[in-house]
């Protein structure tokens, strides 16, 4: 049976500083003293420079990504355990006891906890809360899909088993693939939905989808789909307007008629995304998209949602009118005018929350 003292416990930070002393604090409150507790500073633009007793931090010089993060953690782990918590993340003061007792009773690999959304007034928040939950729901799971990295207890062995994290994933899907390296190896893997904690993160209507990329771009890099035009081109119908049309459908059926504007947007900030990661990978000069041609069947009123990305460019290379040509192919063979047109009186909505929308949330980390 493992016991607290068998747990190192680490927190992977970078640019963090507005939610850090808050995790921190909840993971030197637990009921359950963990050995050790570590700070993987993952290069951040001001180093942390956190002064407590029984915290240490260890420091990237340069910015490596999630995924590395968590392999120094785990190279440096001298315990049977290794327990992770994100920097916006904040634990029930009993998680460490409740996990590890799921641990020990399932003689398990792993066991991931359930977290909460703390905010969900602003448009934004609540888009997030709905369709970007990290838990399985109010019961515990054996071997659910994959454990969000965001709260997990692991044996370290079996960690080391499957080399760790994936380290072309930077910011997202390294939790889905290491879960998924864990169940080939035969591993068993719980969701234990009494081990909660809260997620402190606050998005705006500029980041929400942004941030809703990241979790649907990692499957891309691994594909090689930012390295080419072809790539790129492939990924629009079934990534950015079957992510999109997918949940305005389910917000349509369930009555969220707030979200579906949002929906509407994601095959285009996606877009934009996908161009900004072609371009740092290729180095090919980044041009402003939506392109004005396309820019026509997106209302005035959501134009605001490019602001940050407009670029002047005095010539549009051919690359870039092959991808929006692509674009336009792939929204007129699917129903996203359909939805457009349905939807129409909702881009206001959005328009003004665009407007009202102050600053906004720098990510966890830095994209692929």
């Amino acid at each position: 049976m493992y016991k607290p003292s068998d747990i190192t416990f680490y927190v992977p930070c970078y640019n963090v500083e507005t939610t850090l002393c808050r995790c921190v604090a909840s993971i030197m409150e637990q009921t359950a003293a963990p050995a050790r507790v570590l700070l993987i500073d993952d290069g951040s633009d001001t180093p942390i420079a956190f002064d407590a007793p029984g915290v240490e931090i260890l420091t990237h010089h340069a910015n490596r990504g999630l995924a590395a993060a968590r392999n120094t953690a785990l190279a440096i782990c001298t315990t049977p355990l290794l327990a992770a918590v994100d920097a916006d993340v904040v634990l029930e003061r009993d998680w460490i006891e409740l996990a590890l007792g799921t641990l020990n009773r399932c003689h398990a690999a792993g066991v991931g906890g359930h977290m909460s959304e703390q905010y969900n007034t602003d448009l934004a928040d609540r888009w997030r809360a709905t369709h970007m939950a990290q838990n399985w729901g109010d019961d515990d799971i054996e071997n659910p899909r994959f454990l969000y990295g965001a709260n997990t207890l692991f044996r370290a062995a079996d960690l080391r088993r499957v080399s760790g994290y994936d380290t072309r994933l930077r910011t997202n899907d390294e939790d889905r693939t290491v879960s998924e390296a864990l169940y080939k190896q035969g591993c068993r893997l719980v969701y234990a939905a009494n081990a909660r904690c809260r997620h402190l993160r606050q998005d705006s209507v500029f980041t929400v989808l942004r941030t809703y990329w990241g979790w649907h771009h990692s499957r891309g890099v691994l594909r090689g789909d930012f390295d080419t035009v072809e790539g790129l081109i492939n990924r629009i119908f079934p990534v950015n307007l079957g992510i999109s049309w997918y949940r305005y459908d389910l917000d349509k059926r369930e009555g969220r008629r707030e979200f579906v504007a949002l929906d509407g947007m994601i095959p285009w900030i996606f877009a934009v995304r996908d161009l900004e990661l072609f371009c740092r990978r290729t180095g090919a000069s980044r041009p402003a998209f939506p392109s004005p041609a396309l820019a026509r069947h997106i209302p005035d009123s959501v134009q605001g949602l490019f602001a940050h990305d407009h670029i002047e460019q005095a010539e549009i290379p051919a690359w870039f009118e092959r991808y929006c040509d692509g674009f336009m192919a792939a929204l007129e063979s699917s129903e996203w005018f359909t939805m457009r047109d349905a939807i129409d009186r909702d881009w206001q909505v959005l328009g003004d929350a665009i407007k009202e929308a102050g600053g906004t949330v720098r990510s966890t980390h830095a994209e692929s």
